[in-house]
């Protein structure tokens, strides 16, 4: 079963829009719940706001995804200069592969943002001041 979804939110149109990209292989019905959240979230962290997913649900990437053959046109015609990400490996299990569609992106002008490892987000996390004293002193930690 393959499946292409484009979920949109408000789009501000004052200025450009960033999008969202995920594919999944084999099929799932939740259409990557968890990832997307994230990514959402990342991205408003960022100030970021109304973008358009673009999810290959079921696509293997080795093969056809129009999702992201949708996104590179558009790419190409100015419309994204960001998008977000969950990893690299949305654009293919291949490394290589994956590293020359971010690179294709980004020479047509689209920044591509990947989402932070959770040790990169939990370090950047205790460097804020209002979390750096309750971590030294240990508060917020189980005890036993």
């Amino acid at each position: 079963m393959e499946e292409l979804v484009v979920l949109s939110s408000s789009i501000d149109r004052r200025s450009t829009p960033s999008a969202i990209y995920l594919r999944c292989y084999p099929f799932d019905a939740l259409r990557m719940t968890g990832h997307r959240i994230a990514v959402i979230g990342y991205a408003r962290s960022l100030g970021h706001d109304g973008m358009q997913i673009y999810l290959d649900n079921g696509y293997a990437s080795t093969g056809s995804r129009p999702g992201l053959a949708q996104l590179l046109s558009l790419v190409r015609g100015g419309i994204y200069k960001t998008l977000f990400v969950p990893g690299r490996w949305v654009f293919s299990i291949d490394d290589r592969e994956a590293g020359a569609v971010s690179v294709r992106l980004e020479e047509l002008g689209c920044q591509v943002l990947e989402l932070p490892s959770p040790r990169v987000v939990a370090w950047a996390w205790m460097a804020q001041p209002r979390h750096a004293a309750r971590a030294r002193h240990g508060f917020g930690r189980r005890r036993g």
